[in-house]
């Protein structure tokens, strides 16, 4: 048997004992029938057996005691089952071995052990009858011969303790869980013998009620005994006790308990919250005077059970009752109560108190008079809360200047209420019938109800005077009253009683309570809070701030660090971070002025505590959850943007604040910055920036910036980081001098915008910076249970601060045009779902402006730029576009959606946009739709056939006769509707030869004009352009066979766009290097046109590619000659034959671009069915396979050939661009021929060689010339 239960047995042996021998002291009576008079006689063996027992953990014992004996009567009274009992009830045992005791033993002995609490926290396990039947019991036990002032202060401390509740977890005897366990015990006992009885005693009648009314009689409850409240029969008792009350102390107590129970009951209507400081100054008077009265200084233990003590009786003096309200109503309450304070004072009992001594009963009754007092003045007024919980009719606003506004409803038939010349005017309705009932002078007093009928009631000089009254539309009883609970003006005023009179009275009772000035000094208010705060009481957060404030220099420095010290969760709320913030400022600042005054504390001393107050605040805000970390750090960057470091705090604070930073960045990167981190390393990433964020946030914003951009894939976790910190983005709040740029701007766009200007050193170091601010604009949920997305960083706050500046700065240095055109794209990709666009906060018409004046600087971006202008690139060029595009599109939609309020701004940009290149205003048609037509040179409508509904021409010196093909190039350069648009409506006769030569040649002369100033993506449009010419027929270019001594016998059909395509590109190169346009380029210039020509190669030689397979047989690129050919050995002849006799009928040419590109494919599959269908005759010459490869080598001879020619005809004899270019064309046709080996002999690979190497021979460039000697020998070692 363990301890617990030796204990147990123990003490339960000598409880049975004692109550045994009581008993027999009875003889012949017993316990069951004992009197009160006859407990003193009876009762010392169970008062030792008691002491006893609860010598070690007294109140838990207490409480068992109390529970086993009041289980034995409630046993007793419903008759329990001996067989069931001993089953059923865990006391059984106990019990059993006890005799049968009455109430009066059982109050008896509440009283004797002081046990009034343990006795209040069973009492509330039962339901509210019982309740109210138990209290009957103890009101008559009270009132039995002889009251004594120990059966007055029992039933007061019963009364207290069931409105201060139930007693939290860990509060007052220290029972713990066990105390619980008890109660529920007890509960459950209780239930069982309610449900095991069949008949409930009603014998116990409960205490004698008031004489009520018989409206009020009727609307109780007669399904239960007990049908008058809690506070009826207790306020009752006391009514009929209250001659028995012999000392100032006791009633003051009975006088504050029923004054609180009332203000609880009836004048509130919710539980009241009281400021911390005024809890604080209440609970260090109940100290004060518990300390003066004992005549010593509280120990730490006596401290927090005063405190607490302390703590319920405030907590239960605002706190809605927590019983309802029967058979009592509130001016039959206040009749008592001023019944009682008449009978004391008569007395003498409620006179002058003792100003040097007071109890601490007066000090409880003081507070209760003022609260009852301002409530009861509201309620006179008609601002206070009233009776009964019934929701009111007629509503009394507010009272300002003697003016009163009356408000309220009777019904709903109070329709118009007002204030005519200081006199309140209240207009009723009454069955759609509009009746004045009347005005009063000065003021509103009581809004009541009298018979059914809602009656306003005015006071002018102290006289009641009836104004005037409203028939109540319903048979009810019409509330009147105020706010969420009315008082009744009846209640209030009745015949002979006004609300004016009890308050005269209390009032009264208030002065004559003299107290001297209980507000202690700071340093006691300290020693209270930190108590508080120390052993964690009820509302202990509360006082954290006052402490960390109000309070910090109350104490010593080491003491008040020390609480810091040992409460840090407690001080872990972001308004008392912020309030450390301030007092560490305020002491460090003293710490100043006391060295300049010469003080004799050293200055080393001082800087330790400001050192230790700052580590421990910084460790207090790394407890904060993470959104009340964004709270503090928005709060902290409002201060200043350097956080700590901005407050003036001297360098020893701030000492090993650049090493901590080090730190964090370097676990950051060293941890795996390159890559998205899971959710547990996020969230120490998270906080580990937080907390040098929180002193930092400048120096911490800065570090992540520029991590971002030189630590590869780092910018990744950063702004990961940044997301889940919203705190850091804020603005700042107030101007600093010398800071006048820097206003409305944020501290990470400041930070960014130094990062764009100093950090950005290489290519990739720009790209990491484009996805660091992409990632950043990302929206993102900050929180799982909210819809609501938020970016980190706005797309808005980007353009403005990142892009805007450096547009329209004159200084190109600042930060390079690509790049910033780059931040805008990245800008524009953000998703936006929200209305009006974002775009629109940044300024968009002049930043279109300002778009469309680069590109027209773009357009001629060869020519030597005019003095004032920015030099724009061709890669600038197409960023320009690229951007103007989306943006265009954005304002478009905005200005469709409100054109009315875009029109000025709509015009005024369309007038800036006319003095630039006619072509700018193509890239803002998104913007300005069908507002204005399309204006183009005139001549261009001489070669087009456009609708004049949508076109209109203008003269332009420029483009004079014969210049309208240039135009139409320019055109399909654009856009690709544009050039849909010009493809459909290009005026030529394909009929008359004539026109279709004029034409290729003019489109020959137009193009050498306007591929140099191409961007690429321009020139790929134009090249598509070309081909839908070629395929339609309408663009004639003749294929001569010049490099080559002998003709093919190949069927180059279908190839025949692509070589056409390189000789007109050839003739268009030897147009450009011809005399005629000698002059017109720069260096760059040819590069970029190099770069063209290439680019243009490569597309045909991915087209060839895609030709390739498309002509291979059913077997795939690996199938054998043998199963393409139908024998084992090589093809016979190694060549096909042409003959007219197998050639397909040239297809006949479009008339539509569509038609076009479907002609193409046409030609490609019969071209392909046409070659299958050789294979599968066998027909010599080879099968498909042997013909493809054949003819894709013959043309990639050719486009080497041309590619060579051009190099030799560039300024200078070379041109990178095409010597790569000559090199991807070599190792695709040894690619073919590894890939075909069937597809030339050893004398075809040989001649190739030859051939290439004689036009390889003309470049000037040794170097070039020697690379690609070396790639045409592999050729010959590729095909053995």
């Amino acid at each position: 048997m363990d301890q617990e239960s030796w204990l147990s047995c123990e003490k339960s042996a000598i409880l049975q004992g004692g109550f045994l021998l009581a008993n027999r002291l009875c003889h012949p009576a017993s316990l069951s029938i004992l009197n009160k008079d006859q407990w003193s006689c009876y009762s010392p063996p169970i008062l030792q057996a008691v002491q006893e027992i609860c010598r070690q953990n007294s109140a838990h014992w207490r409480k068992k005691v109390l529970c086993i004996l009041w289980s034995k009567l409630l046993g007793r009274e419903r008759g329990e089952d001996m067989e069931i009992g001993w089953r059923e009830n865990p006391f059984f045992s106990l019990q059993n071995g006890l005799p049968d005791v009455s109430h009066t033993v059982l109050l008896e002995l509440v009283k004797a052990m002081g046990a009034s609490r343990c006795f209040t926290q069973l009492l509330l396990c039962l339901p509210g009858h019982r309740v109210c039947l138990e209290l009957g019991s103890l009101v008559r036990h009270a009132a039995s011969s002889p009251t004594s002032e120990e059966d007055l202060r029992l039933l007061l401390e019963v009364w207290w303790e069931l409105w201060k509740g139930r007693e939290r977890s860990g509060g007052g005897g220290g029972g713990g869980g066990g105390e619980g366990d008890l109660e529920k015990v007890f509960a459950h006992q209780f239930a069982r013998l309610s449900s095991s009885s069949s008949v409930v005693d009603t014998s116990r009648q409960a205490a004698k009620r008031f004489r009520l009314d018989p409206s009020s009689s009727s609307s109780s409850s007669s399904s239960s005994s007990s049908s008058s409240g809690v506070l009826a029969i207790l306020l009752h008792a006391l009514q009929d006790l209250k001659g028995h009350f012999v000392t100032p102390d006791l009633c003051q107590q009975a006088l504050s308990i029923t004054l609180d129970s009332l203000y609880t009951s009836y004048l509130i209507g919710q539980t009241i919250d009281l400021p911390a400081q005024q809890k604080l100054n209440f609970l260090c008077g109940a100290v004060y005077l518990g300390e003066m009265h004992a005549g010593k200084r509280s120990s730490e233990v006596e401290l927090e059970q005063v405190i607490r003590e302390a703590q319920r009786d405030l907590a239960a003096s605002y706190t809605q009752a927590p019983f309802p309200l029967c058979g009592l109503t509130l001016d039959q309450a206040l009749l008592a109560v001023s019944e009682l304070v008449r009978h004391w004072e008569q007395r003498g009992l409620l006179g002058k108190t003792d100003t040097d001594r007071p109890s601490l009963s007066a000090l409880r009754l003081q507070g209760s008079l003022q609260r009852t007092l301002e409530a009861l003045q509201l309620a006179g007024t008609g601002t206070g809360a009233g009776a009964n919980g019934e929701e009111a009719g007629v509503k009394v606003v507010g009272e300002v200047k003697d003016k009163i506004k009356v408000v309220g409803e009777v019904e709903d038939k109070i329709k118009v209420v007002g204030d005519v010349e200081g006199k309140a005017m209240v207009v009723g309705e009454v069955k759609d019938k509009i009746k004045v009932v009347g005005e009063v002078e000065d003021k509103i007093k009581v809004v009541g109800d009298v018979e059914g009928k809602a009656m306003v009631v005015g006071e002018v000089k102290d006289k009641a005077m009836v104004v005037g009254e409203v028939e109540a539309a319903s048979e009810g009883k019409e509330e009147v009253g105020s706010g969420a609970e009315a008082v009744s003006g009846s209640e209030l005023g009745g015949p002979q009683q006004s609300v004016k009179a009890v308050v005269r009275l209390l009032r009264g009772v208030l002065e004559s309570l003299s107290f001297p000035d209980l507000k202690r000094s700071p340093s006691e208010q300290a020693r209270v809070a930190m108590a508080i705060i120390d052993h964690q009481l009820d509302g202990y957060r509360d006082f954290t701030l006052l402490f960390a404030a109000e309070l910090s220099c109350a104490l010593s420095d080491s003491q008040w660090l020390a609480c810091l010290e040992r409460n840090k969760p407690a001080f872990q709320r972001p308004d008392v971070v912020m309030s450390l913030v301030s007092t560490l400022t305020v002491k460090c600042r003293s710490e100043v002025v006391d060295t300049a005054l010469g003080a004799v504390q050293s200055l080393s001393s001082r800087g330790l505590h400001c050192l230790g107050l700052k580590k421990l605040m910084v460790d207090v805000f790394s407890g904060l959850h993470l959104a009340e970390k964004n709270t503090a750090l928005g709060a902290v960057q409002r201060l200043s943007s350097r956080g700590l470091h901005g407050l003036g705090l001297p360098q020893e604070v701030m000492d090993g604040f650049g090493q901590e930073l080090n730190m964090a960045f370097n676990c950051l990167i060293q941890g795996g910055g390159g890559a998205s981190a899971s959710h547990s390393n996020l969230s120490t990433a998270v906080s580990m920036v937080a907390r040098v964020a929180f002193q930092n946030p400048e120096a911490a914003l800065r570090r992540c910036c520029h991590l971002a951009v030189v630590n590869c894939g780092a910018h990744t976790l950063l702004a990961q980081i940044l997301q889940q910190l919203p705190g850091l983005r804020g603005e700042e709040e107030e101007e600093k001098e010398g800071e006048e740029e820097e206003k409305g701007r944020s501290l990470l766009c400041r930070c960014l915008q130094e990062t764009l200007k100093n950090k950005l050193s290489s290519a990739k170091e720009e790209e990491q910076f484009l996805n660091f601010l992409v990632l950043l604009m990302e929206p993102i949920r900050a929180d799982e249970g909210l819809e609501s997305m938020h970016s980190f960083l706005s797309p808005q706050e980007v353009v403005c601060n990142l892009v805007l500046p450096h547009l329209s700065s004159a200084d190109p240095g600042v930060c390079s045009l690509e790049l910033t055109l780059r931040v805008l794209g990245s800008a524009l990709t953000v998703n936006q779902s929200s209305s009006p666009h974002w775009i629109l906060g940044c300024s968009p018409f002049p930043l279109l402006c300002i778009l469309a004046l680069l590109l027209d600087q773009a357009i001629r971006c060869w020519d030597q730029p005019v003095e004032g202008t920015t030099a724009v690139s061709m890669e600038t060029k197409e960023l320009l576009v690229c951007v103007m595009t989306p943006l265009g599109k954005v304002v478009g939609r905005e200005v469709a959606s409100n054109p009315n309020t875009w029109s000025r701004a709509l015009f005024w940009l369309y007038h800036k946009v006319e003095a630039l290149d006619w072509t700018v205003r193509f890239h803002l048609k998104a913007v300005w739709a069908e507002h204005f037509k399309n204006e183009v040179p005139s001549s261009l409508l001489t070669v087009c056939d456009l609708p004049e509904q949508e076109w209109s021409g203008m003269e332009l010196s420029q483009y004079g006769q014969g210049t309208g093909l240039l135009a139409w190039v320019e055109c399909c350069v654009v856009s690709d509707p544009l050039q849909t648009s010009m493809l459909s409506h290009l005026s030529l006769d394909q009929n008359q030869p004539e026109h279709v030569n004029m034409f290729s040649k003019g489109l020959l002369v137009a193009l050498t004009q306007t591929m140099p100033w191409c961007s690429l993506t321009e020139w790929t449009r134009l090249l598509r352009a070309l081909r839908v010419l070629i395929h339609s027929g309408r663009l004639h270019v003749p294929y001569s066979l010049e490099y080559v001594d002998y003709l093919p016998l190949l069927d180059l059909r279908r190839f025949s766009c692509e070589l056409r395509l390189s000789v007109f590109l050839l003739r268009l190169l030897q147009f450009l290097c011809g005399s005629s346009c000698e002059g017109w380029l720069t260096a760059r210039g040819w590069a970029h046109v190099s770069r063209l020509y290439a680019h243009a190669v490569r597309a045909l030689l991915g087209t060839l590619r895609g030709k390739l397979t498309l002509v291979l047989p059913r077997g795939g690129a690996g199938a054998s000659p043998k199963a393409a050919g139908g024998s084992s050995g090589p093809p016979k002849g190694g060549r096909r034959t042409s003959s007219s006799s197998s050639r397909a009928p040239a297809p006949r040419p479009p008339t539509s671009p569509t038609q076009a590109m479907e002609t193409e494919e046409g030609v490609l599959g019969a071209t392909s069915l046409n070659t299958t269908m050789d294979a599968a005759t066998g027909e010599e010459g080879g099968g498909a396979m042997g013909a493809g490869s054949q003819e894709v080598l013959f043309v990639l001879s050719q486009l080497y050939c041309h590619v060579q020619h051009a190099q030799v005809m560039m300024p200078g004899g070379q041109s990178e661009a095409l010597f790569l270019v000559a090199l991807e064309i070599l190792s695709h046709y040894e690619s073919v021929m590894a890939t075909h080996p069937d597809s030339s002999s050893a004398l075809d690979s040989l001649n190739a060689r030859h051939f290439f190497s004689t036009i390889t021979e003309n470049l000037h460039s040794k170097e070039m010339k020697g690379v690609l000697q070396q790639k045409i020998a592999q050729l010959l070692y590729s095909s053995i």
